[in-house]
Formats: C-alpha cells, structure tokens, sequence
C-alpha cells in the first residue's frame, strides 16, 4: 500500500510540475520601437508552407491604457504570419499588469483576427527576422 501511496505522489507531482513547464515560454528579444520591445519565444515557433505560428511577447515601456481605463504593461499574443501575403492572424492575446507578461491578466481570449502588416512598423522588422 505504501508503494502504491508513493507511486501515486510521484506521478501527481510530475504532472504538475511538467504542466508548468509546459507552458512557460522562452522569449528572446527582437526587435523594439520608442513605446515597446517586441520578443518572440523562438523555441516554440513553427514554420509550414511559408507561415510561422508563434508567440510574440509585446512590453511596453510607459505602458497603455485599455477601454476601461486600466494600465496594462505588456501583452502576449499567439500569431500566425504569413511570410508571401504579409500579414497577421492573432489567434490568442493576453494582457498582463506588469511588464514581461507578469502580474494580473487584465484581459485574455481566442480570436482569429487578421490584419495586413504595416510597411514601415514594428511589425514589419518582426516577421522580416522572422521569415528569414
């Protein structure tokens, strides 16, 4: 029995801790303008057929202020670039407090949002590193 009790702490644990890590990211800075620096977590980056689907991690330096008045400091979004029609899709975004996706999450949710990218933005320099 006390095999079975241990046995039972161990896999509980694993799953935990490996459910953590699961999800942690690893940014790596890109590319920044005068409000923001811009990181993509390139460990998880997929590229297929001339798009890459990655997460990009948005911190704003003064931070921004949202609809309902609230100052959030950074922002993670899951994208889908196309590298030939040059544009955007977010398929997640999270809002975070503080800066470098820490404290509360002000807002968060799936949307299929795409947008052309921008000549000349901040955007533009990622997917340019990005397609390379």
């Amino acid at each position: 029995m006390k095999l079975i009790d241990a046995l039972s702490k161990f896999l509980l644990i694993s799953i935990l801790l490996h459910s953590n890590f699961a999800f942690a990211r690893n940014y790596e800075f890109i590319v920044e303008n005068p409000e923001a620096k811009f990181y993509v977590d390139k460990s998880s980056t997929i590229r297929s057929s001339g798009n890459i689907d990655t997460w990009v991690l948005i911190d704003y330096t003064l931070g921004k202020v949202n609809k309902k008045g609230e100052k959030y400091f950074s922002m993670e979004n899951h994208l889908v670039l196309d590298c030939r029609s040059f544009t955007q899709t977010m398929k997640y975004m999270k809002v975070y407090m503080g800066h470098m996706a820490s404290g509360d999450v002000l807002a968060s949710g799936s949307t299929n949002d795409k947008q052309p990218v921008g000549r000349g933005s901040t955007m533009e320099l990622t997917l340019d590193q990005l397609c390379r």
